[in-house]
């Protein structure tokens, strides 16, 4: 095997201005092995066309061919220019020949479009015929057969290529479908995305307003169950107050005389009336009485005039229990009668025979209301030559609202005797708590402080009423 290849070389001189004789020549067609060997002369001066840009252009029996020093097949070096003729260069017959050649002011143009200057060689022409084994003569050759399989294996082979291209093509425009409907899937899939997560961030916003708005509903319901049994409640005790105030009205007006009559309204100064009529106030339940009645003329100076009175019957003063200190004690407390048993009553009369050493300020409670009580000072003034001699009287009203009032009256001796004589009275109020109260059921009398205490031998006498 050679080292390189065989190839015809054809040489020949030629100008850029005018027509010169060269030697004729002759190429074959479909020869590839086929090379000009070309000198360029301007007038006879040598051309030098390093850095240009040079087309060979071929005109044959089959139409126009370019060979560029672009494409490789074309190179030169100073004057010399070296041509590896294509086949599709030349066909049977003549072949005309001429060079294109481009320059720039650029140092390195890279195409035709960067070339600013064109300068176009003389022609010059060779022959080419056909060779003898061709397309026509070919079937004659002993290798045909072998030729043709191996044309038609290519042939095969070209129609698998092409079918296998046309399945690629069609996979790619499959796979370009597919991934344009990936994306169309992608974005509807990532605005899905974001519309879910829209959507969980409401549900989530409007759960905690509904676990809100049901503790608030809880609570709601708490405080309207606790208002509904406190309503309950105050009903039972209105039911209970209307039940006694009727059983009280209803026990008044079987006291009252035959004839009388009942008023539905509270009496006034200009109420009508006439004796013996009964009138009850809803608000105190109290009942009235008319117990006078002036028609007058219905003038100015002689008005009607009624004159109405309450109903209120109280009881004897009963003693309930008495108690002489024997040593000296900061408090006194009775909750039971003389007989060891429980008492009950609208109101109390406390009597203190004697004295306190320390001081003269006291405390009163009733019934153990500690945290509500009133202080009266002094309750009583000593007498230190007498002090057996000092009384203090305390009445202890019915409770109004859950108020009493306890007036005081401090003095000498009950029969006025002994050396402080003055009677000093003094009002208190006492609060008995939110429960409502009936009666009272204990007192309690004590010093504020514990140096304040009763001295041995001082009596309290207590005394108890129902108002009716």
């Amino acid at each position: 095997m050679a080292e390189s290849p065989l190839l015809k070389i054809f040489e020949a001189a030629i100008d850029l201005k005018r027509p010169v004789a060269i030697r004729p020549f002759e190429v074959v067609e479909g020869d590839t092995g086929n090379r000009l060997l070309l000198t360029l002369t301007d007038d006879g001066e040598a051309v030098d066309m390093d850095g240009l840009l040079i087309m060979a252009v071929f005109s044959n029996s089959n139409g126009i061919s370019v060979q560029s020093s672009d494409d490789g097949s074309v190179t030169a070096d100073g004057n010399e220019l070296t041509i590896d003729l294509n086949p599709a260069s030349f066909a049977p017959g003549m072949v005309e020949c001429e060079l294109q050649l481009y320059s720039s002011e650029e140092e390195d143009p890279q195409d035709v479009s960067d070339c600013g200057v064109l300068v176009t060689t003389a022609k010059f022409n060779f022959t080419c015929r056909r060779a003898i084994l061709n397309g026509e003569t070919l079937p004659a050759a002993p290798m045909f057969p072998l030729l043709a399989g191996l044309v038609q294996d290519v042939e095969t082979a070209e129609a698998e290529r092409a079918a296998a291209e046309a399945a690629r093509i069609a996979a790619e425009s499959a796979r370009a479908a597919n991934e344009a409907a990936r994306q169309s899937n992608e974005a509807v899939r990532q605005s899905n995305e974001a519309l879910r997560q829209s959507n969980e961030s409401t549900r989530i916003s409007l759960e905690a307003a509904r676990i809100n708005a049901e503790r608030a509903r809880e609570t709601a319901e708490e405080t309207r169950e606790r208002n509904e049994a406190a309503r309950r409640t105050a009903e039972t005790a209105r039911a209970a107050a209307e039940a006694a105030r009727e059983a009280t009205l209803a026990e008044l007006i079987a006291s009252i005389p035959d004839g009388a009559l009942i008023l539905e309204t509270a009496p006034t100064a200009s109420t009508e009336g006439e004796p013996g009529r009964l009138a009850l106030t809803p608000s105190t339940g109290k009942a009235y009485i008319c117990a006078d009645a002036h028609e007058g003329d219905g003038t100015v100076a002689d008005p009607p005039r009624y004159t109405w009175r309450m109903l209120a019957y109280e009881s004897e003063w009963e003693p309930l229990n008495s108690v002489t200190v024997a040593e000296p004690v900061q408090s006194i407390e009775i909750d039971k009668d003389s007989g060891g048993a429980a008492f009950c009553c609208d109101e109390l009369r406390v009597t203190v025979l004697g004295g306190m050493s320390g001081g003269t300020t006291v405390k009163i409670f009733v019934n153990g209301q500690s945290t509500y009580n009133t202080s009266f000072a002094p309750f009583m003034t000593m007498n230190c030559t007498f002090p057996e001699r000092a009384m203090t009287l305390l009445h202890i009203k019915k409770p109004y609202r859950n108020f009493m009032i306890a007036e005081r009256i401090m003095g000498g001796d009950p029969d006025g005797s002994g050396a402080n004589t003055s009677r000093s009275p003094m009002t208190g109020i006492i609060r008995q708590g939110e429960t409502p109260i009936t009666g009272y059921t204990a007192v309690k009398l004590t010093g504020s402080t514990s140096n304040y205490k009763f001295i041995a031998g001082t009596q309290v006498i207590l005394e108890g009423r129902n108002i009716h």
